[in-house]
């Protein structure tokens, strides 16, 4: 379903999805990552944490022209990481502990906004 407000003058509008749109792209992704054995759980991650933005269909925000891109690819991810540990780990304490370690590199950077990453934030 197309979005009903104008678009942002770059000739593009906005897609709304549906709930179940949004599960089968969530599927997709774990398929992806299940077939791969896990070396592409980046892209899962990444993915998941997108849709989880994008969450409930209605979502929506301005284009903004400075924002930091690769910081929101990072925060993207880490939402990603976050709900898939919920899902498929939720006791494992190597893979909580590695979150947390990931969601520190990424506060700092955060809390160093918008100075440049430097050092191992990303």
């Amino acid at each position: 379903m197309n979005d009903p407000r104008p678009s942002t003058g770059l000739g593009t509008t906005h897609t709304i999805l549906t709930r179940s749109q949004w599960h089968a792209l969530d599927d997709v992704l774990a398929e992806m990552c299940r077939l791969t054995s896990g070396s592409l759980e980046y892209l899962h991650d990444t993915g998941r944490g997108i849709l989880e933005t994008c969450r409930p269909s209605t979502w929506y925000t301005p284009a903004v022209a400075d924002y930091d891109t690769l910081l929101w690819s990072a925060i993207h991810e880490a939402i990603g990481s976050l709900a898939h540990l919920e899902e498929a780990a939720p006791g494992d304490t190597t893979a909580i502990r590695a979150a947390g370690l990931d969601l520190r590199r990424l506060s700092r950077r955060m809390l160093a906004y918008p100075a440049p990453a430097q050092g191992d934030f990303a």
